[in-house]
């Protein structure tokens, strides 16, 4: 997803990886990273959220699906996406969507 990421939204970018011979590298580094992370936000959040029997109907798993998918929201967010050069300028003046 990344890649396509990339591709689509920074396409210079994309081509320079390539053309280094630098994409594999990058790819698995963002994967490694999102993977990493993806760890960390959900050992966050069930220490924020942790399981009440009362709260989720005595449903451990839907309770861990829960954390699991604000956790892969996160990290699809924060480190797979990639915005286009003009997304990416307005977020770094502090304009939101």
């Amino acid at each position: 997803m990344h890649e396509e990421q990339l591709r689509q939204n920074r396409p210079d970018l994309y081509r320079d990886l390539k053309r280094r011979g630098a994409l594999e590298d990058h790819l698995k580094s963002v994967q490694r990273d999102a993977q990493s992370l993806y760890e960390r936000v959900l050992a966050d959040l069930k220490g924020q959220h942790p399981y009440n029997p009362v709260d989720w109907k005595n449903s451990r798993e839907a309770w861990e699906g829960a954390l699991e998918r604000s956790a892969q929201e996160f990290v699809l967010h924060d480190r797979v996406l990639v915005p286009d050069e003009e997304t990416e300028k307005a977020m770094r003046h502090g304009y939101t969507d």
